[in-house]
């Protein structure tokens, strides 16, 4: 069980990133800045920050958002210095596996962070949310991150 004052350990899904970057006000954008005012701990692996890095840098999601390349460097650049990078476990060692493998590297990175909270909107990681082999990681939306977060 997760001590009263202890910050958690957050694992956040990239389309939850993007979507908060897109829209500032929106519940993944609160998410965002709930970061920034340290409520919690990102935790990342190198293969979650290249994901969120190559997708926050793609045409189809900078130019229709008038999001700028600069832009885009300034959040990265403060991630990367105000996350906390672990060493992901091998997938293969994984205790179970999301029916889409490509978000197996999300479940690496929370396991391997030993965090609270993977948040997503991804359907086929949320669906595992509650299975016994997660232990204490709770996969949840940002919306119910938020609050859960709110009634503490």
């Amino acid at each position: 069980m997760q001590e009263k004052n202890k910050t958690p350990r957050v694992v956040i899904d990239t389309n939850i990133v993007i979507s908060g970057t897109i829209f500032p006000t929106s519940l993944p954008g609160q998410l965002l800045k709930s970061f920034i005012n340290g409520d919690f701990e990102w935790i990342l692996t190198n293969a979650t920050f290249r994901e969120i890095r190559n997708v926050i840098s793609r045409e189809e999601i900078l130019t229709p958002y008038h999001i700028t390349q600069q832009n885009t460097q300034i959040f990265l650049d403060n991630l990367e210095v105000s996350a906390e990078f672990v060493t992901a476990i091998p997938l293969v060692m994984l205790p179970l596996h999301s029916r889409d493998p490509k978000d197996d590297i999300l479940l690496s990175a929370a396991i391997s962070g030993e965090c609270e909270y993977l948040i997503t909107g991804d359907g086929d990681l949320l669906v595992l949310s509650g299975r016994p082999e997660l232990q204490k990681l709770t996969i949840l939306t940002a919306s119910e991150y938020l609050q859960r977060r709110k009634m503490k």
